[in-house]
């Protein structure tokens, strides 16, 4: 799959995006595997504190592709030769948290030393969520592959703690999976 036909499956419209699809796609490695992709504003300062969602401002706000990769959540945003680039490694990935208003939707995602925020339809961030979920919940345990899909942040950060504590060999692959199932209520 392309960043233009995850963006065309997430319903997100490409109006004067074509640049920064193609950007995209171009820094895109060849054992990537595209996940989601949607056009979006992102934020061009770090957001401390509680999230809002305010969609008509777009005074600080940048828009651009937003794809998600088995590897890494990528921002690009391409203009007349001028190239803005955000990135953040799953595995550098801290927290997510979002929140909605009126079916639009802000979603963080807090890295080492990076921070991406998303605002947009709360239909288009629920594709980045899902997407997100399954690279952070499933990762490569294929224990993991049936997981019912996490919305919550705390949830969320609760699994990446284990995950964390079952691969540095803190816990075994027993307690691993009770208190996952525990979290996921299964």
């Amino acid at each position: 799959m392309t960043v233009l036909d995850a963006v065309k499956l997430s319903k997100s419209t490409t109006l004067m995006q074509g640049q920064s699809i193609k950007a995209a796609q171009e820094l895109l490695m060849p054992t990537e595997k595209i996940l989601s992709a949607i056009i979006a504003n992102v934020n061009n300062s770090r957001v401390k504190g509680m999230l809002t969602v305010e969609p008509t401002n777009t005074s600080d706000k940048t828009r651009g592709v937003v794809v998600i990769t088995d590897q890494r959540v990528l921002f690009v945003h391409s203009l007349l030769g001028h190239r803005t680039k955000k990135e953040i490694l799953v595995s550098d990935i801290r927290s997510i948290d979002s929140k909605a208003s009126l079916g639009f939707e802000c979603l963080r995602i807090k890295g080492i030393t990076e921070m991406i925020v998303v605002t947009d339809t709360s239909q288009c961030i629920a594709c980045l969520k899902n997407a997100l979920d399954a690279i952070l919940i499933k990762g490569d345990d294929p224990a993991l592959a049936n997981s019912a899909t996490v919305s919550s942040a705390v949830d969320v950060s609760q699994l990446q703690t284990l995950k964390q504590l079952y691969d540095d060999g803190v816990i075994t692959a027993e307690e691993f999976a009770a208190k996952k199932a525990q979290i996921l209520g299964l």
